[in-house]
């Protein structure tokens, strides 16, 4: 293995036109668990549905089978062994937000959408990409750069994953390697570059064969991801390193935070346009850089790998909230980008109070006579609680899990009496974290 560290110099190869971001658009990892069990192919088809909506710039998914499968491996066990994976099902996203389970709810891929669409615009300290790749030889070279100047990377993992698809029926994005080894970043344009070569078997489709590269931190979060899956040849990005819904406790002037536009394409001329979905009358809202406040449509050049760094400024007069968004549209674009933005003056904003749908839920629903809780996101080395209600607040059963994340639902009271048809309630709950969910009884 040879490993480079760079300073400055590399920097020059990505051009200084990064210079001005402080971050970097996330692509997001999906890591699905799978055993090729019954509720398995739910999993493959709910991710299908994810690809089908967000290209490899934005969203990429890996299959890891138990080395007790013929497609799993050493390797592979590893990796259920590191997340503490005890069934199948089980899809993890950036290797923090977990949804387990499958069914035909999974299988729309609404749950896996909801998750991704939350987490979208997340932003990242590191760009990465992946240099080179020779799936005769399973050489490949791995470019990492700091684009922080607050973030610091030391001794973290990075894992180079080889892929084959369309390897038997429904099996693909299968992890036939993972090479694992340790990535130092502590300044602003360092870079590192990792050369590997991954094991190769001469009864694998080399033309099948892709690699897959993650930075992961210590608290299991991927920092960042990149593939060497075929990317749209016009594309565009944001990179918002500020929370969508922001709120003032008074009126008057504001100003976000920078965020930009990242062209991850071929050269394109762009027009950015900040569109005000709804706000009081009296409000300003516009679109601002550090030359210029633009009332209108304006139109630049975005190079291959340039950004445009933008900001927002707001006048209020009252208490109230107000929806806009950045539209970017490109005669070359397939469709325009948008980002949504929400301020809020002196007002509760309601999505700030709301769990995520995606933490708890059961299959299946309605049931008869028994119904799984499944609870995403709450830790596997403390007690979590689970309580069932009536519509009258009554509490029926509970339950303690210790080490796993669902638990099942007989249609019992705490007795052991059937329960009647009719809607309940659950609530998990942890000593800092707590969500509910409802389903239905139907005898």
């Amino acid at each position: 293995m040879k490993r480079f560290y760079l300073m400055f110099l590399l920097l020059l190869m990505c051009g200084v036109l990064f210079a001005e971001l402080e971050g970097y658009p996330k692509t997001i990892l999906a890591e699905n668990f799978t055993s090729g069990c019954a509720n398995c192919t739910d999993s493959y088809s709910g991710l299908d549905v994810v690809h089908n909506q967000y290209d490899r710039t934005e969203f990429n998914s890996v299959r890891y089978y138990p080395q007790s499968h013929p497609l799993g491996n050493e390797e592979t066990n590893a990796i259920y062994s590191l997340y503490g994976i005890s069934y199948t099902p089980f899809v993890i996203f950036d290797g923090v937000h977990e949804y387990g389970g499958g069914g035909s709810v999974i299988a729309t891929g609404e749950p896996y959408l909801e998750i991704v669409e939350d987490i979208y615009f997340q932003d990242s300290p590191i760009k990465m990409q992946i240099d080179t790749f020779d799936p005769q030889t399973g050489d490949i070279r791995v470019y990492v750069q700091m684009i922080s100047s607050n973030y610091d990377i030391t001794e973290q993992t990075i894992r180079l994953l080889l892929l084959e698809d369309d390897v038997i029926s429904f099996d693909t994005h299968v992890t036939r390697d993972i090479i694992k080894d340790s990535i130092t970043l502590q300044e602003q344009g360092e870079a590192t570059i990792f050369q590997h070569s991954f094991k190769i078997d001469t009864e694998w489709e080399t033309e099948n064969l892709q690699a897959v590269a993650y930075v992961q931190s210590d608290g299991f979060d991927i920092i960042q991801s990149t593939s060497t899956y075929p990317t749209p040849q016009y594309k565009v990005r944001g990179w918002v390193p500020f929370d969508l819904i922001q709120t003032s406790g008074s009126s008057g002037s504001y100003t976000s935070e920078n965020f930009g536009i990242v062209n991850f394409g071929e050269d394109l001329e762009v027009t950015a346009e900040l569109i005000v979905d709804s706000a009081p009358v009296d409000w300003q809202i516009y679109l601002c850089d550090e030359e210029n406040t633009y009332t209108q449509p304006v139109t630049f050049n975005l190079n291959e790998q340039d950004s445009k760094i933008f900001y927002y400024s707001i006048e209020s007069s009252s208490s109230a909230n107000a929806e806009f968004h950045l539209k970017i549209s490109s005669e070359n674009l397939e469709e325009h980008y948008e980002i949504p933005f929400t301020f809020a003056v002196n007002t509760s904003y309601e999505t700030q109070t709301v769990s995520p749908s995606y933490l708890v839920y059961n299959y299946p629903n309605p049931f008869n006579p028994s119904t799984t809780i499944f609870f995403n996101e709450f830790s596997r080395n403390k007690p979590v609680e689970i309580e069932i209600f009536n519509t009258k607040g009554q509490l029926i059963n509970s339950f303690i899990e210790n080490d796993r994340n669902w638990t099942e639902w007989d249609g019992q009271d705490s007795s052991g009496n059937p329960v009647s048809s009719g809607i309940y309630l659950y609530k998990v709950k942890t000593e800092n974290k707590q969500a509910t969910g409802k389903m239905m009884l139907i005898k």
